[in-house]
This record gives structure tokens, C-alpha cells and sequence, in this order.
């Protein structure tokens, strides 16, 4: 597969003066984080949620592309080096290039981002195999006895091609256990907009969000809201023996 070679550049064509590139650049941000966060917080459907023999979770590659598909149109999965580590195991390394419309934005030609993806497999041997008519135990380590080694070099080209995708995308964040637990999801800061909405009439409400809100994220959401929903229990008893 061609490679370009070429390294990135700048221009700043269409930015004429720092006022206008600082406004472009803060742009940038806003929307690189806004799809970041977009990405890393989608959840994977548990059905195509898989269970490795060591126990860890994994999907499959083709869910990957298809996401990939949808958010970076015009992907490459870039030649990398298979390796053989005795007759055990098969070591592959690979390049995923995204076009990233927001890199466009600042007039970086071409607008690439890339990841080195490193992934392994082991060679898979026979359990059984027919030597002159007989029937024999198979051999771990004889090449003889691989079970077809063109998948198991496939297998590791799909490890190094996913570790790559979510490293570079966050793609399958909540599968791999990269999101972080800095801040709120999106979801979570709507319904809280959602609760200031519904309880106007309290201002205190409001209050006891915007004053917490630096200090809520993925791991104690769920204990603040209780304590949340705790204080407008008694601020809706209160209101009810007033008007008692």
C-alpha cells in the first residue's frame, strides 16, 4: 500500500491577524473535545460485548471499522512488520491514519492523525494430526502441526488494529476502560439540567448543583444524586407544611 510521506504543514491563509487565529484555535478546541467526549462516552450495545479466556472484555474488529466508518470517512490501515517469536507466538505492528476535519480547520495540509498499533496472537497447533496413516498427539512447536497461520497472523493484525483505533478515536472506551473520570458525561450534565428545570420553584437547587459542579464526575455521579434528591425531598416537605 502507498504511503504519503509527507510531513503536515501550516498556513495560515484565512487567518490574517492573531484575533482571528486565536477565535480558529478556540474553535479547534471546543469542537475536539466536544467529539472526543462524544466518542469515549457511547455506549457499546452488550451484545456484541465479548469475553477473552483471561476474562478481559473485547469486540469485534468489523463493529470497529463500522464506527470508524461513520466518524473519520477515509481511514487507512497502514502496512506495518509481522514477526514470528519462535514457533509461539506472531507479533504484528500496523499504522491507523484518520482525516480529521477539525486539523483542517487550522489549514494542517494534509489533515492526518496517526497511531501505531502493535497487537499478538499465539500460533495455534493441531490437537491431533495423521502421520503415515496413524493418528498422533499434535506438537506444539512443530511447524508442521500450525492450524493455518495465515489466521493466526490475521488474529494479531486485528489486536494491533483495535488497540490502535481506540487509542487514537476512543472508539469502545467503556469496553476497553478508557473513559475517564474526570468531569461528566453529556448525559449526565442533561439531566441535571434537566432536574434545575423541573425544580425552578427551589433555587436552592440549583444552587447546591452549580456549587458541586467542579467537583462531580463518573464516580461519585450517582452518590450525589442521591444526596440531590434527598435535599428536594425536604424542600418539597417544607413547602407542603407551609401551605398546610
Amino acid at each position: 500500500m502507498a504511503t504519503n510521506n509527507k510531513e503536515p504543514t501550516t498556513s495560515l491563509v484565512g487567518l490574517s491577524n492573531q484575533k482571528q487565529f486565536n477565535e480558529k484555535f478556540n474553535e479547534f478546541k471546543k469542537n475536539w473535545t466536544e467529539k472526543a467526549k462524544r466518542i469515549s462516552e457511547m455506549e457499546t450495545p452488550k451484545s456484541v460485548i465479548k469475553k477473552r479466556p483471561d476474562g478481559f472484555d473485547y469486540v469485534e474488529e468489523g463493529l470497529m471499522r463500522d464506527i470508524l466508518d461513520r466518524e473519520y470517512p477515509g481511514w487507512s490501515w497502514l502496512e506495518g512488520k509481522v514477526q514470528f517469536l519462535g514457533n509461539f507466538w506472531i507479533v504484528v505492528t500496523g499504522t491507523l491514519r484518520i482525516v480529521d476535519e477539525n486539523l483542517a480547520m487550522l489549514h494542517i495540509n494534509p489533515p492526518y492523525r496517526e497511531f501505531h498499533g502493535v497487537g499478538s496472537a499465539r500460533i495455534q497447533y493441531k490437537s491431533k494430526v495423521r502421520e503415515n496413516g496413524v493418528e498422533i498427539a499434535g506438537e506444539i512447536g512443530n511447524p508442521f502441526h500450525i492450524i493455518d497461520i495465515d489466521k493466526n497472523v490475521k488474529s494479531a493484525n486485528a489486536n494491533a488494529f483495535k488497540y490502535a483505533v481506540n487509542r487514537l478515536t476512543r472508539i469502545c472506551d467503556d469496553v476497553y476502560g478508557k473513559q475517564s473520570e474526570l468531569g461528566i458525561t453529556i448525559k449526565q450534565s442533561e439531566k441535571l439540567s434537566e432536574i434545575i428545570e423541573k425544580y425552578s420553584e427551589f433555587p436552592e437547587v440549583k444552587k447546591m448543583i452549580e456549587d458541586n459542579y467542579d467537583k462531580i464526575n463518573n464516580k461519585n455521579f450517582n452518590g450525589f444524586m442521591k444526596k440531590l434528591q434527598f435535599e428536594i425531598g425536604k424542600l418539597k416537605m417544607e413547602k407542603k407544611e407551609k401551605e398546610q
